[in-house]
């Protein structure tokens, strides 16, 4: 049996090109290399700032 060859998934860089990428048939593709994942969908009971604070200027004289 030989072995059918496969294309890789190309890397986008904007919405239109996964858009576009996404409208073609896939079957042909390389999934291999794709791991699943799992994305939170509760929402967090506390907000949680991502930001660093500012650091405090030192009083001078």
């Amino acid at each position: 049996m030989v072995a059918k060859r496969l294309d890789k998934v190309p890397v986008m860089t904007t919405d239109e090109e996964a858009e576009a990428f996404l409208a073609q048939d896939l079957s042909n593709l390389d999934f291999t290399k794709f791991r699943a994942i799992r994305f939170e969908r509760q929402p967090k009971g506390e907000r949680v700032a991502t930001a660093a604070p500012k650091p405090r200027r030192r009083k001078t004289g």
